[in-house]
């Protein structure tokens, strides 16, 4: 199975997240919401840090 990998790495995004390394996490999210196909854990995961950090998604670019 292809989803422990992403697990893996969907778990340490989460840990820097909860440790406050935002960045480090972002950039673990951004390549885990880009594969293909998708995690969807991982893409969960995402929406919620931009929620938690006020980032910009791609709903705000629609209005």
């Amino acid at each position: 199975m292809n989803e422990l990998p992403d697990l893996h790495t969907t778990r340490r995004a989460v840990g820097f997240r909860n440790e406050g390394m935002f960045f480090k996490a972002e950039v673990l999210f951004q390549q885990l919401a880009q594969a293909e196909p998708a995690y969807p854990l991982a893409v969960y995961e995402y929406g919620c840090f931009k929620l938690l950090t006020g980032g910009p998604g791609r709903c705000s670019s629609v209005a």
